[in-house]
């Protein structure tokens, strides 16, 4: 799966995507009462903007340092992309199950950067 010349048009549509939801889902639902379909969209949605964002800001870094390394290749920032998602996406729920402090955090930390090490190295 290659992301090539259509990777900013991806990262930016799904940003504006989940931001909307974000803000959808915020505006609208009541932490404590919600069901777990609305809490379920809502964790979609934040998935879906940090998906976006971290895209952007790869494909950024990506532009002002040059695409000659490995870990900065078209497939590697889909990646990676996704697994930031995943991490903050995790840690939102840690934290509403209030079960983040600063070990968790950097088991998660520990646990995606190991991920990433796995598929640099393949």
């Amino acid at each position: 799966m290659s992301t090539g010349k259509n990777a900013p048009i991806i990262f930016v549509s799904t940003l504006l995507i989940g931001a909307g939801l974000v803000l959808g889902f915020l505006t609208r639902i009541e932490p404590e009462s919600a069901s777990f379909v609305v809490r379920a969209g809502f964790y979609c949605s934040f998935f879906l903007f940090l998906f976006g964002l971290s895209g952007l800001l790869t494909l950024g870094f990506r532009r002002l340092i040059g695409t000659r390394t490995k870990m900065l290749g078209s497939d590697a920032i889909l990646r990676q992309s996704i697994f930031l998602g995943l991490l903050g996406t995790f840690g939102l729920l840690a934290q509403a199950a209030r079960l983040l402090n600063p070990l968790t955090a950097i088991l998660l930390l520990v646990m995606f950067g190991l991920l990433e090490i796995f598929f640099l190295t393949k």
